[in-house]
């Protein structure tokens, strides 16, 4: 039995081969709804080399650092890898991103909207700034080391 609009399994999970039943169906959700985009990384982006979880713009068919500069927006996905320049990158669209190491972020306070500087960096809304005329809207803190994106 599958259900209809995506045609996953709706039957129980085998009880011999579960872990596989699961991972199945975990790549088929991962494959029909989109929440990872790989692309190379645009040639002169070394920017992208430095640690995972950075805010990504397309231009010229591939992953450059997004910027809310009127520029390098809109942001598609946030990177959960590294890489070298015209190496392929693997992004999120959507979800939950888990920066267990605090290299790039340790959120204070634990709540309130992600959004992308003018430099590429991730940052939180500030009290007080006009932030409903960004165009650089990422997702939301889910606690002081992860978030949830929302592209």
């Amino acid at each position: 039995m599958v259900s209809g609009k995506y045609g996953w399994p709706t039957s129980l999970p085998d009880q011999v081969n579960w872990t596989g039943d699961y991972s199945t169906s975990v790549e088929m959700i991962d494959s029909d709804l989109h929440t990872v985009i790989v692309l190379p990384v645009c040639s002169g982006e070394f920017q992208l080399q430095s640690y995972p979880f950075q805010p990504l713009c397309v231009q010229n068919g591939g992953y450059k650092l997004a910027k809310d500069d009127g520029q390098r927006v809109p942001v598609v996905a946030i990177s959960i890898e590294t890489a070298h320049s015209g190496e392929t990158l693997t992004g999120q669209r959507i979800g939950k991103i888990i920066n267990s190491s605090g290299e790039a972020w340790s959120w204070n306070p634990v709540s309130g909207e992600v959004w992308v500087s003018g430099e590429g960096t991730l940052v939180q809304g500030v009290s007080g700034e006009n932030w409903q005329t960004r165009q650089a809207r990422v997702g939301v803190v889910c606690n002081s080391t992860s978030i949830i994106v929302q592209l």
